[in-house]
């Protein structure tokens, strides 16, 4: 059966791939059973300032 999850962080620009890391680890043990099928990302600036935090959003497509 395929099925969605969402999920969401927030960092600083050159943390983004950690962040990324961090959220797809935490999926795999939150449901270990999962296959990954599509992995879909989006990045907005959160804040005017010249470096500003960005909302990493993630939407992964697996199958059980």
């Amino acid at each position: 059966m395929i099925k969605f999850a969402f999920r969401v962080q927030r960092c600083f620009p050159e943390s983004l791939a950690q962040s990324w890391g961090e959220m797809i680890t935490q999926f795999h043990l939150d449901t270990p059973q999962a296959r990954i099928l599509e992995i879909q990302h989006q990045t907005t600036a959160i804040g005017k300032s010249l470096h500003p935090e960005i909302m990493l959003s993630l939407l992964i497509k697996y199958e059980e």
